[in-house]
């Protein structure tokens, strides 16, 4: 019974080796090749927003799909759109060799002339934003396509399309109570503006809230 207490690591001793430096470094080496795989777009004018996101995956996906079947395929892990900057996750090097050949294609032929492929760069945690907006124009349809298209009309140099629309809620008085989400940056441009913004016939204040500890 001794020698089995002995030879047995106890629950401390477990502990230890797992938050141990070697065990720490593992994880982040883990994240930095999980990282090689993975690359940023953004376009040199303008942003990329939902639309541009999805006719640019369609494209990607027909070229995949067309692949034979007998070739390797390309894989992925992930891809999405945020803060005005897509982002794909390649499962591995041939992978990430094949979107970038084929975004240089399209590129070249003239569809998507004004994207850049950027190493891939973490987005930064987003600040949590409300407003409430007049009831004129009406946000039932379409509500988050017109808030975003009203303010970038009426406030040049603000980069609107990095906005994440949360939810758009009908108030009692008739208002609408706009949620969305902001990037440090955007942040930035509105606090140059004292949190104020032309709305169609008015201004509106913005309050973005504290970051999250």
């Amino acid at each position: 019974m001794e020698e089995q207490l002995l030879s047995s690591p106890s629950k401390d001793s477990s502990k230890k080796a797992a938050n141990s430096p070697v065990t720490n470094d593992d994880k982040k080496q883990r994240k930095d090749l999980d990282n090689l795989y993975k690359i940023t777009l953004k376009r040199n004018e303008g942003f990329i927003d939902e639309g541009y996101f999805d006719s640019l995956s369609t494209q990607l996906v027909n070229v995949q799909l067309a692949i034979p079947e007998k070739d390797p395929q390309p894989i992925f892990v992930g891809s999405g759109f945020l803060s005005g900057k897509a982002w794909f996750h390649a499962a591995d090097s041939y992978s990430l060799q094949w979107l970038k050949s084929t975004v240089a294609t399209l590129h070249a032929n003239g569809r998507f002339a004004d994207l850049v492929v950027l190493p891939f760069m973490p987005v930064s945690p987003l600040r949590r934003a409300t407003t409430s907006v007049p009831s004129v124009p009406r946000l039932e349809r379409d509500g988050r396509k017109n808030f975003r298209r009203i303010i970038a009309k009426q406030n040049k140099n603000l980069d609107i399309y990095s906005w994440k629309i949360v939810s758009i809620r009908l108030l009692p008085n008739g208002r609408y109570c706009v949620i969305f989400c902001l990037d440090e940056d955007s942040v930035s441009q509105l606090e140059a503006r004292k949190f104020s913004v032309y709305y169609s016939l008015s201004q509106i204040s913005i309050k973005v809230h504290a970051k999250k500890a």
